[in-house]
């Protein structure tokens, strides 16, 4: 009973036992709802969302929808934390605010390991229950192999660590080439998130030292795990030896949604889906945490990785 934005009001339908009654709200404050267009300019439409809530969102789907929409959004939240850190850094009373920033970046990396997860167990829930192959070979080489993997770690690593090509997925889970291989190009993003993540677990490998400065958090672009994910540029640089931190934080959240739209789109047009379930409308986003999104994105695409106060 998602939320419908049309001619300027809500509209919001409730199910009872005496059948479904239209109810009346005021405003949305956070969640995702349907609409032409967005109600607000910072209200955001996620691709990939849009599919899986438009196209495969059954029953036995759903929970995991919400689960990956409360994720992606608390990445957001998490962001515009630190944010907030640096922007009252002086009424923190002689607390390090470079502790919370750290707290964040970890958390930030849980939650970016579970989207994957959560988004696995969600294709593995339509592949066994929602799907059957148009190619006859395949449809049957999808009923030898039986049910996908529910963890993305099993989908694209051999061994807990070797990251199988899409040659190797295809044959060892019956997924049409197209999958196959976004599958194997999402597993080397992937596999550095779990080895981070990992780490942080099992203590092996704490995140290295946050600096504060006058124009945002900064960390040692050579140290663990910051000298892996990003290919710094010389915009990104303080000094010689220190860089912003934000477009780090951009490629945890943004590639971990864009991995996610990637293999959606890949699954939606390798495999007929059931048409949209409300035709032309599109789903959008509602959160406090969206502009910090729009942020990391901008970012990513090569903008002001500052926050200068």
């Amino acid at each position: 009973m998602m939320p419908v934005w049309e001619n300027g009001e809500w509209h919001m339908w409730f199910a009872t036992d005496a059948g479904l009654i239209k109810g009346k709200i005021v405003d949305l404050s956070c969640g995702d709802y349907l609409a032409h267009a967005p109600a607000q300019p910072t209200d955001l439409h996620i691709p990939f969302m849009h599919i899986l809530w438009q196209h495969i969102s059954w029953p036995s789907i759903t929970p995991y929808i919400v689960a990956i929409s409360d994720d992606i959004q608390t990445l957001g939240v998490s962001t515009a934390k630190m944010r907030f850190f640096f922007d009252h850094v002086s009424t923190m009373r002689g607390q390090t605010s470079t502790s919370f920033v750290t707290t964040e970046l970890e958390y930030s990396v849980m939650l970016a390991r579970s989207i994957f997860d959560l988004f696995q167990k969600l294709i593995s829930i339509v592949w066994d229950q929602n799907v059957r192959l148009s190619d006859t070979e395949l449809e049957r080489t999808r009923k030898r192999i039986g049910s996908l993997p529910e963890t993305f770690s099993k989908m694209v690593l051999a061994d807990k660590k070797v990251l199988r090509t899409s040659e190797e997925i295809q044959a060892k889970y019956g997924l049409p080439p197209t999958l196959a291989k976004e599958y194997e190009s999402a597993g080397h993003f992937f596999s550095q998130l779990r080895d981070i993540r990992d780490s942080l677990v099992h203590g092996t490998k704490p995140f290295g030292t946050v600096f504060e400065t006058e124009k945002g958090f900064c960390v040692d672009p050579k140290s663990q795990p910051y000298s892996g994910l990003v290919e710094w540029k010389a915009f990104h640089y303080y000094n010689e030896n220190i860089v912003s931190l934000t477009p780090w934080i951009a490629e945890v959240a943004v590639n971990t949604i864009q991995t996610c739209h990637r293999l959606v789109l890949s699954f939606a047009t390798s495999i007929a889906q059931p048409p949209e379930i409300a035709p032309g409308y599109l789903v959008y986003t509602r959160g406090p945490q969206n502009l910090a999104l729009m942020n990391l994105l901008d970012i990513k695409n090569g903008s002001d990785p500052w926050w200068t106060k």
